[in-house]
């Protein structure tokens, strides 16, 4: 009991103490209360080795199951099948269930088609009429599982037809900044407001920006947001500094209102960084910021993006060679499963989105009209 503590007593309580919990010790009179992180929060964030393991299984059955939900939600609405937003969430949960390990949603899905995913904590309603996605949408879908084994967050945008110029442009800087901060080479410690803009430039090179934080912590089945780690404009008083081991999640957006949303989001593992490490920049490491140590981010969310709604001219040859060698992955690491699985139609779509994108080849088709009217100038000399 509180009244019981010897006068002058220090008592150590989390930041997450409850509230009755602290008035009880303060209760108990000339009492030093000692209120910081608990040292269980700043362990669970740090992932060991089973943990990060069962991360990196759960991302490849949750690559799985969202693989073959695009492909499904792509044909049923080329082929006129009326789609709502409500049958997007079930037939997530469907096709994650037929994975092992798979415990249900690590939170609601939300789904949202036009308007609706400019809203940017949407979820749908099963109450009262429900929106339809038409082929004229851009469709958000933000989900994730629980698997014993792993927690998944992952983030598509798909445009069910022909995105409009302001669409694409927004999409394209969107990924952009997903890719500046999910390529970042870092000092170990650095706290997660110093990388927070990276995600943010190409739009506010445009005068761009999104209303939310770029990452969160992620449990190992546990909570799908985890502190105290987070990557937020601000700095968080309770960030202990990114280490390796820690999962966030890098979740750049842009929402048009009333129109449309973006959002691309991956879950990201620390990883030390060495001219050894799985990482586009590895070869040119020179250094380990005088012993302080060097840390960087790997992906290990494992679906497409749609580079038909990418304008390619906007990619600079970093970002087209990070595109085609995460692409190359996930089809590398999801493509033996759907073939062993018997699920060719759904491989032969991964194929399909994976192929390499080439900014020459872009340039070279936009500028095609001009040079025929150059060569005939010529011919015409």
């Amino acid at each position: 009991m509180a009244s019981e503590l010897p006068q002058g007593s220090s008592v150590w309580l989390s930041r997450d103490a409850s509230h009755a919990i602290s008035l009880a010790v303060e209760a108990g009179g000339n009492v030093n209360i000692l209120s910081t992180v608990s040292p269980v929060a700043l362990m669970k964030c740090v992932k060991n080795d089973v943990e990060l393991k069962g991360f990196r299984s759960a991302h490849v059955k949750d690559g799985i199951a969202v693989v073959r939900f695009l492909r499904w939600v792509h044909e049923a609405v080329d082929s006129g099948v009326n789609v709502t937003e409500i049958d997007i969430v079930d037939k997530l949960d469907e096709l994650r269930g037929e994975e092992d390990h798979y415990r249900g949603p690590s939170f609601a899905t939300i789904a949202g088609a036009g308007e609706n995913g400019a809203i940017i904590h949407y979820k749908p309603s099963r109450e009262g009429q429900q929106r339809v996605v038409t082929k004229e949408d851009m469709l958000l879908v933000d989900s994730g599982g629980q698997y014993l084994d792993g927690t998944t967050d992952i983030t598509r945008t798909r445009h069910m037809s022909t995105p409009t110029p302001m669409q694409r442009l927004t999409f394209t800087r969107v990924l952009k900044g997903q890719i500046l901060m999910g390529t970042a080479v870092f000092p170990k410690g650095s706290t997660g407001n110093l990388l927070e803009t990276l995600a943010r430039k190409a739009l506010w090179d445009v005068g761009l920006n999104y209303a939310h934080g770029t990452g969160h912590g992620v449990g190992h089945y546990l909570n799908v947001h985890e502190g105290p780690s987070g990557i937020l404009s601000a700095l968080i008083a309770t960030d202990p500094g990114i280490v390796p081991g820690m999962i966030f999640s890098n979740e750049p957006g842009f929402y048009e209102v009333d129109e449309y949303g973006i959002r691309h989001e991956d879950l990201v593992e620390v990883i030390e960084m060495n001219r050894n490490a799985d990482h586009i920049y590895a070869e040119g490491m020179v250094g380990d910021f005088s012993g302080t140590g060097a840390v960087a981010f790997y992906t290990i969310s494992l679906a497409p993006h749609q580079t038909s709604c990418l304008d390619v001219n906007l990619l600079n040859d970093d970002e087209v060679k990070y595109i085609n060698a995460y692409h190359a992955r996930v089809l590398a690491t999801l493509g033996p499963i759907l073939k062993q699985r018997e699920l060719y139609e759904d491989y032969d779509w991964l194929e399909r989105e994976c192929a390499p994108i080439q900014r020459s080849a872009a340039i070279l088709i936009k500028t095609a009209p001009l040079l025929i009217m150059f060569f005939a100038c010529l011919m015409l000399m």
